[in-house]
């Protein structure tokens, strides 16, 4: 079974230019249907974005950058910040997401409380 582009990109949670960009460059396996020289549409097998999705959890004892930003009450930018100033570490899959250990991200957040 194939999936549109719009379709994986609902399944995935991001965009549907996201997964147009993943497919021209070539992490996301995708038949493209020609019509008059142009492609018409792309198809996507189920398996490709199963695998994907797989790829994009967060590892075990991390949550989201996002999770972690309304757990601390503070703007996803701000924990973006602590990550870029080495405040905070993070790890990052294959479709670049940063996951960070909430009790670190607790102990940053106190240590830059007014």
């Amino acid at each position: 079974m194939n999936l549109s582009v719009a379709a994986a990109a609902t399944r995935l949670g991001i965009s549907r230019q996201a997964v147009l960009k993943l497919i021209d460059r070539g992490t996301l396996q995708a038949t493209a249907e020609m019509s008059r020289g142009k492609v018409a549409r792309y198809l996507i097998p189920v398996s490709v974005v199963a695998h994907r999705l797989d790829s994009i959890k967060a590892p075990p004892g991390y949550i989201s950058l996002v999770e972690c930003a309304t757990a601390l009450n503070v703007d996803p930018t701000t924990v973006r910040r602590w990550i870029a100033d080495g405040k905070l570490s993070a790890k990052v899959n294959l479709s670049n997401q940063r996951f960070v250990q909430l009790a670190a991200a607790r102990l940053v957040a106190e240590s830059v409380k007014p």
